[in-house]
């Protein structure tokens, strides 16, 4: 059930972003942290590197009870014209090690920044890796 709800969730932002013009609005890149719920709970430190216009690389590293995640995924970031509200949308690589555990695979998802000023932003994700998981955090702008 947790599962359908996440996959309708997902569809539903990229149905919405997918019909949304995006426009050369530069992203700055960030450096920020959050926290994981669900599937892999943990500290996260992440952040965004913008590489083209609508187009950034979304490294991570997270510290769970299963072991150290290390990922990156590149995703397509939708403009809204005149909002701070930046959705998203991706896929990935990740790898998870420790606690006897050695193993990687896709990870794809959604999400969004929303820039509180200048160079603070706040960030929300829902990603599906094996796991479905949460992650809410806020980042450095520079």
């Amino acid at each position: 059930m947790k599962k359908n709800i996440s996959i309708l969730a997902i569809a539903g932002v990229a149905a919405v972003a997918v019909q949304l013009p995006s426009q050369a609005n530069p992203k700055k890149p960030y450096v920020g942290a959050g926290y994981s719920l669900n599937g892999l709970s943990g500290l996260t430190v992440m952040g965004r590197v913008p590489v083209a216009e609508s187009i950034s690389i979304r490294p991570e590293v997270a510290f769970t009870s299963f072991g150290t995640l290390f990922g990156a995924s590149g995703t397509y970031d939708f403009t809204i014209p005149e909002s701070k509200l930046t959705p998203y949308a991706g896929i990935g690589f990740i790898t998870l090690t420790g606690n006897g555990y050695s193993g990687g695979g896709f990870t794809y998802g959604v999400g969004a920044d929303y820039e509180v000023s200048d160079s603070v932003v706040l960030n929300a994700e829902v990603s599906l890796n094996g796991f479905t998981t949460l992650r809410i955090g806020a980042g450095y702008e520079f």
